[in-house]
């Protein structure tokens, strides 16, 4: 820690100011808050990063992690006394779902550690999250913007566990703040939008459009005191304060306050005074009353990006980005103010008044603030008895709902298990008379088996009275004992056969009832086997219809890349060729009749695009493409964009293969000339709906092309032909990515917007509705500076999108597909023909490094652990291969 103090003090009006600067080497993140009461601060940082409590008087410091150390930290406020509320932004694999952001809240404990409390999920919000708690009860506000760009807000009330939230407001919310009188009333800012909320029925009370300053939107806004409550303050990105007075919807005044941007205004609670803080450490005092400025101070900071006020309002505590610093500003009245100044202007009179009569006002005014605030606290007390009262209301009108609804239930139960009843008594029926006939049945058969054995009886009866009649006959014939004793033996032949013959029916009997169950069962089986037969048959069908298709989408991209194919033929030389173009093209100066010529005058007819510059022409006549630059735009604001030779000069130097060709200029007419790029864009080859006619950029070329830009950017980042280096390029996306007329040769454009855009010490941009926010690093978000990281990171995100062939959420999509083989290939663009998977998968390793939302994880160009451009080369290497195998299958596939 190095401290430094500086202190001031204004004898007209008794303010005294004193500033006590510390730097911690410890601190990791940027500044969320400063705690009211105690001399508290917390710092927060993306992922990787702890959250940090420290006591900046006793430089006692708590570090903790949050309970979900996967997700993002999007912001970390004090609430009540000893309570931190941190918001948590949603994890990657629930963006498409329909959870938003956690807000967990913490409770330090008397021993300075944190302890979880409780954990609420916020209404789903994608982009410009804001988290604002009140100043004296424990209220809390999340609001952002979601998918479509409709405002999304959350209330919290965690003394009562009450919660409201609403959807669909119109425009994104930028801020929010609440009113100290009414807790339940709180202000917010969407678009050039102010509006009035009721937290309780989550409804708007007032709407009012203010007329902003023209490209300037609020960088920090603030209520006024009570008894000036239809207040608004904000600065600036200008330096400059606005006041309104929101009730009766007018501006108040303006004020130039500082050179620099406005990170923090406030009305302060108990003295007439209002605070301003700029980006360069300036902190001005003004008076409330006609907005005079009566004290100044240098903090010593430089590059302040958030101030809080802490301690009961008797301090400011300010942090600077680079250096680390914290600078805790102290507030405080002289015991011998003189107010004699500041009572003459508010009487305009002229009449002197005594001291002691100032006095005697000062103790009124501040024993009408103590009551004004004991009547805020009976007011809440009173809505917080009421929205209890409502709520068991509430409940019990809800519990009698359950009831009914449950004796609802009841009688459907009953009668569902009436109905069962009856279905069961009519199957069981239905059984009983199967029974029956079954039982009849075997009765007839039983009766059948009878009638026959008794013929069988009647035939042996026949049977012995034959024997006995041969026996009779014999012995009259005189004792023929041989013929007799042939005949007992074929009597007992008889018997015998007769009782295998009713054995043998008595067997075939149960054969046959054996037979029936079987053929029963069997006919079961089968009727079981012909459903799973038929639903098989059904799938397989469907398959049969799924492959066809996929067949015909192969047999439409083979034919559309036999055009590719062909130009292919001599890649070897035509690659040689297309890079020697880039010293074909001769610099010359047009006139401007010369681009009217050939433009057709600028008609619509010749008109590409237009950009936010300007318009883009291809020349009918002469093959060349121009970009006429228009004034007053967004390239350079408040500035007009007319060329130099400086300008020109710089560009003629930039010669590189892969960088789009400038061949001319005009200055007349404002102009710049470029070779012609007659294929367009990366960004139309994927996603145009001319794709299927003239056929979608094959995977192989898409990875040729990752390489080639890599160079042209590496070639940028290490330029030495200017006085500016690096050149930061600032939009690197497929729509910026050209192709040349031989073999589709990526050429980067867009140059031109880097050098022409003004530079003040570090490359800035204001953040435009224009923007693509896609392609926007994290980090810009807060610095609104250009560095070569922000290009690698739009470069990843580049590298994304052309695999996947997405232009929304590419990131979120690879992020989960890269730990899933099978799901990786369905997550690559399947008009890109057949990938080869492990080339497509190292050049996703690439894009997600370059895409990390971390900035210190981000890989270099070309040296260093993971550098893009040798990683991009190796894989290109190794497609030349494959292309060369994948043009010998196509040739013979058309063949």
């Amino acid at each position: 820690m190095h401290p430094r103090t500086m202190a001031g003090k204004d004898p007209d009006n008794g303010l005294e100011l004193t500033a006590d600067v510390k730097k911690w080497d410890s601190i990791e993140g940027e500044l969320g808050h400063a705690h009211p009461r105690e001399p508290w601060v917390v710092f927060f940082y993306g992922v990787e990063d702890p959250v940090q409590v420290l006591n900046y008087e006793s430089e006692q410091q708590l570090t903790f992690k949050p309970s979900d150390v996967d997700r993002r930290v999007l912001g970390a406020k004090f609430i009540g006394e000893k309570d931190l509320a941190v918001l948590l932004d949603a994890p990657v694999c629930e963006i498409n779902s329909n959870k938003g952001p956690s807000l967990i809240v913490y409770r330090i404990t008397e021993d300075f550690r944190m302890e979880h409390s409780k954990t609420f999920q916020v209404m789903k919000c994608l982009s410009a999250v804001t988290l604002t708690v009140h100043p004296y009860v424990r209220h809390v506000l999340v609001a952002g913007s979601g998918y479509s760009g409709e405002g999304v807000i959350n209330f919290w009330d965690l003394d009562r566990d009450f919660h409201s939230k609403t959807g669909g407001v119109e425009g994104p919310i930028y801020w929010t703040c609440f009113r100290t009188a009414e807790p339940y009333i709180f202000l917010c800012g969407a678009s050039n939008t102010v509006m009035v909320w009721d937290a309780k029925k989550m409804v708007p009370l007032q709407t009012w459009k203010p007329t902003w300053t023209p490209g300037i939107c609020p960088t920090s806004v603030g209520l006024g005191p009570r008894h000036q409550e239809s207040l608004i303050i904000a600065g600036d990105g200008e330096g400059r304060l606005h006041v309104w007075d929101y009730q009766r919807e007018n501006c108040v005044t303006t004020l130039k306050a500082h050179e620099g941007r406005v990170v923090s205004v406030y009305f302060h609670p108990h003295l007439p005074y209002i605070f301003s803080t700029s980006r360069d450490g300036e902190i001005k005092v003004w008076s409330d009353s006609n907005y005079q400025c009566i004290r100044s101070l240098r903090s010593g900071l430089t590059h302040v990006f958030y101030a809080f006020p802490g301690r009961n309002e008797s301090m400011l505590v300010l942090w600077d980005y680079l250096e680390d610093e914290v600078c805790v500003i102290k507030i405080g009245m002289s015991p011998k103010a003189d107010f004699e100044e500041r009572g003459k202007s508010e009487v305009g009179d002229g009449r002197e008044e005594s001291d002691e009569k100032l006095q005697i006002e000062k103790m009124e005014e501040s024993r009408i603030i103590h009551l004004e605030t004991e009547l805020g606290a009976v007011r809440a007390e009173n809505m917080a008895l009421e929205d209890e009262l409502q709520k068991q209301t509430q409940t019990h009108a809800q519990r009698i709902k359950e009831l009914e609804t449950e004796l609802i239930n009841i009688k459907m139960e009953r009668q569902e298990l009436r109905e069962v009843f009856e279905m069961l008594r009519s199957e069981h029926d239905r059984e009983k008379g199967m029974h029956s006939e079954r039982i009849k049945q075997l009765e007839n058969e039983n009766g059948n088996l009878l009638v026959e054995r008794e013929a069988l009886k009647e035939r042996l009866e026949e049977s012995k009275a034959k024997v006995q009649h041969s026996q009779c006959r014999l012995e009259m014939d005189g004792g023929a004992a041989e013929r007799l004793e042939t005949m007992r033996m074929e009597r007992r032949a008889l018997e015998e056969g007769f009782q295998k013959e009713r054995q043998t029916y008595a067997e075939r009997v149960k054969e046959l009832e054996t037979e029936l169950r079987n053929g029963r069962i069997e006919r079961q089986a089968l009727g079981k086997a012909f459903e799973r037969f038929q639903s098989e048959h059904e799938r397989e069908k469907g398959m049969h219809l799924e492959r066809v298709k996929q067949l015909q989408n192969d047999i439409s991209n083979v034919r559309a890349e036999r055009g590719v194919v062909k130009q292919r033929l001599d890649r070897s030389g035509e690659v040689t060729k297309e890079v020697l173009m880039v010293d074909q093209h001769p610099f010359r100066e047009f006139s401007l009749d010369e681009l009217k010529s050939a433009t057709n005058d600028f008609s619509n007819n010749c008109k590409l695009e237009e950009r936010h510059y300007g318009c883009v022409y291809m020349g009918r006549i002469t093959p060349v493409t121009v970009k006429r630059l228009e004034g007053g735009n967004s390239l350079t604001p408040n500035q007009h964009a007319e060329l130099t030779t400086e300008v020109v000069d710089a560009l003629r130097s930039l010669r590189h293969p892969h960088l789009q060709c400038l061949v001319g200029v005009c200055y007349g007419g404002n102009c710049l000339v470029y070779e012609p790029m007659a294929n367009g864009n990366v960004k139309e080859w994927i996603s145009s709906a001319e794709g299927p006619q003239r056929g979608f950029l094959p995977w192989y070329i898409r990875l040729r092309i990752m390489a080639q830009v890599a160079q042209a950017l590496a070639f940028l980042h290490s330029s030495s032909s200017l006085s500016v280096c690096p050149i930061i390029h600032r939009a690197i996306k497929p729509e910026n990515i050209l192709l040349g007329t031989n073999n589709l040769v990526a050429k980067l454009a867009e140059v031109d917007a880097a050098l022409i855009a003004p530079v003040d010490g570090a490359p800035r941009m204001p953040i435009s509705p224009r923007v693509d926010a896609q392609y926007m690093a994290p980090e810009f978000f807060r610095t609104e500076v250009f560095t070569q990281q922000t290009d690698i990171y739009a470069f990843g995100i580049t590298i994304l999108e052309i695999l996947t062939g997405k232009f929304k959420d590419a990131f979120g999509i690879m992020e989960d597909a890269v730990e899933d083989p099978a799901n990786f290939t369905n997550t690559l663009d399947p008009n890109a023909g057949s990938w080869d998977v492990d080339l497509a998968m190292e050049a996703a390793a690439v894009g997600l490094r370059c895409a990390n939302p971390n900035r210190r994880l981000r890989p270099s160009m070309m040296t260093g652990e993971g550098a893009i451009l040798p990683a991009l080369e190796r894989i290109a290497q190794q497609v030349q291969l494959a292309d060369s195998i994948e043009d010998v299958r196509r040739m013979s596939l058309c063949e």
